[in-house]
């Protein structure tokens, strides 16, 4: 389960690395892994899902 906070970090990092350029996936998988390297609790990207 991931926090408000964790969300909102999240969702920024993605519509900062948006409008930097980035691919929609990739930006996702940025903003996450930066997420978990700042000690949020988030999830775990299924690399098997694909939309």
């Amino acid at each position: 389960m991931t926090t408000k906070e964790a969300q909102h970090f999240v969702s920024n990092k993605i519509r900062k690395l948006r409008d930097e350029g980035y691919p929609q996936r990739q930006a996702v998988a940025i903003a996450l892994e930066i997420a978990r390297d700042r000690g949020y609790k988030v999830p775990a990207i299924n690399r098997m899902e694909r939309t």
